[in-house]
């Protein structure tokens, strides 16, 4: 859900209906500045940082049961946000992350190739990628093996771009400093990048 504004600061939602009963539901926000704060009824996983902008944070909830056009609203202090939240199905509700050291893991930087390394140690895990830029002004898809959860972008009047997208990949082993990326359609550069990576037991 992109909002594009002009002053920053304020409370912006988006509204998720799921299929399954005991979801964990996954949310990405992503902002060009200022302080993101935790939803309610969620609980923080993590946030980066960009050098320029690129300000992202991720958070959890368990669902017991289906979720029907649930509105979630997001506090946050910047211009632009996008908000991206889903449902993952078949989690380990009663411990729903991998236990590795160093989970979630974040990355920043500027450029046209964002990426973040992820560990894992339980076997069956269901991996989560998130990148968040400013000024790509494009078009996101997912890297290497991981698929497109979902993309969307916030577009000031000035005509600076917040853009953030989501991946994922199921596996079947415990992963050792596996590169996790994301690209745009056209392959622009962009003036700053946070990446996160996270891994949900199945």
């Amino acid at each position: 859900s992109p909002i594009p504004r002009d002053s920053a600061g304020g409370s912006v939602s988006v509204s998720l209906t799921t299929t399954n009963p005991n979801d964990v539901v996954y949310l990405i926000v992503g902002t060009d500045t200022g302080t993101i704060s935790t939803p309610s009824g969620f609980t923080a996983r993590t946030a980066a940082f960009g050098g320029s902008g690129a300000v992202m944070a991720s958070f959890y909830e368990i669902a017991p049961s289906p979720l029907s056009a649930q509105s979630i609203s997001v506090s946050t202090g910047g211009h632009m946000v996008v908000v991206l939240a889903f449902g993952i199905s078949g989690a380990n509700t009663a411990n729903p992350f991998d236990g590795q050291a160093g989970l979630p893991s974040t990355n920043t930087g500027s450029g046209t190739s964002p990426s973040v390394t992820i560990s894992t140690s339980n076997p069956t895990d269901l991996l989560i990628g998130a990148e968040g830029d400013v000024g790509a002004g494009s078009s996101y898809s997912a890297g290497g093996s991981f698929s497109l959860i979902a993309s969307d972008s916030a577009i000031k009047k000035s005509g600076q771009q917040s853009a953030d997208m989501a991946e994922y990949m199921a596996v079947s082993s415990a992963q050792s400093g596996l590169s996790v990326t994301s690209s745009t359609s056209t392959g622009a550069s962009v003036s700053s990048w946070s990446m996160i990576a996270d891994a949900v037991r199945q």
